[in-house]
């Protein structure tokens, strides 16, 4: 599912934020159109009426609806917008020297404000919550047919919820409610409780992390496995089972499903210091 910023000037700023609906130039169209019922980061750019410069930085998220063209404006469509939550504080494009978004990064690693200036650009989910900082959880379009509070269906009452309500969500939308190693969803008949669990590639009892990058969805059966060095993840995201059985032996492709963003995957480093936690490696 993917995740957006939607950059904007300080004038259609007011228009969203009194109706809801913003202006974006055609060429977006389509990319808007992916994001249906996605996530996105509003930013208030600092181009304004002749020249004048106003204040600039990430102010809200929403979520997208549908998006119009407009007769009277062939250069522009748009975009419905629903759930706006404001931040508490704005967050600058770049503080500190960090750039939120990698996308505005030259293979030099040099600052690109032509992609800055873009009206919609896609992000990873782990950029997402960089900028977000979990004070409001992604959100969906009601009526998604997922918890409304946080964009996920809700979890079995596991150990992990108490230490960070977000994380099982944060990795649920990542690998797209599939268990990273088996494929399944593990829903039950009415589509509105997972049974999927968000594992720690290290135990969180040794490391407190959180992270997307920190985490796999696994089925529970699987997660026991992996928490008991029953299977091994290797570094390229393979797996092997030290001892087979019958689910073992019912997988052929033994990789990581991952998700479709590299900055959410695995921490391979986390990976192998539970392999050396559980001398996998000797």
């Amino acid at each position: 599912m993917p995740h957006a910023i939607l950059t904007i000037s300080p004038l259609n700023r007011a228009t969203i934020e009194s109706s809801q609906l913003a202006l974006v130039r055609t060429e977006f169209a389509d990319l808007a159109k992916h994001c249906y019922r996605s996530s996105v980061i509003l930013y208030q750019s600092g181009r304004g009426a002749a020249g004048v410069k106003t204040p600039s930085g990430y102010f809200a998220t929403a979520v997208i609806g549908d998006v119009y063209n407009r007769r009277d404006d062939p250069a522009h469509c748009v975009v419905e917008l629903s759930n706006l939550v404001p931040f508490d504080v704005p967050r600058r494009m770049v503080m500190d020297g960090t750039v939120w978004e990698s996308s505005l990064l030259t293979a030099k690693g040099t600052f690109d404000g032509r992609m800055a200036a873009r009206d919609f650009r896609l992000l990873s989910l782990q950029e997402f919550m960089n900028i977000v900082k979990y004070t409001e959880p992604p959100l969906m379009a009601p009526n998604s047919g997922l918890s409304e509070d946080a964009g996920t269906p809700l979890f079995a009452d596991r150990h992990y919820r108490v230490r960070d309500p977000f994380f099982a969500r944060w990795v649920y939308l990542a690998y797209e409610g599939r268990c990273s190693i088996s494929g399944v969803t593990f829903m039950n008949e009415n589509g509105d409780l997972c049974g999927l669990e968000a594992a720690h590639l290290y135990p969180y009892r040794l490391e407190q992390l959180n992270t997307v990058r920190s985490g796999l969805l696994l089925a529970p059966s699987w997660h026991r496995r992996y928490d008991m060095g029953n299977i091994v993840i290797h570094d390229d995201y393979s797996w092997s089972a030290v001892v087979e059985d019958s689910d073992t032996l019912a997988i052929a492709d033994r990789h990581l499903e991952l998700p479709a963003s590299r900055e959410d995957r695995p921490d391979v480093e986390l990976i192998r210091r539970h392999r050396n936690l559980l001398n996998l490696d000797s």
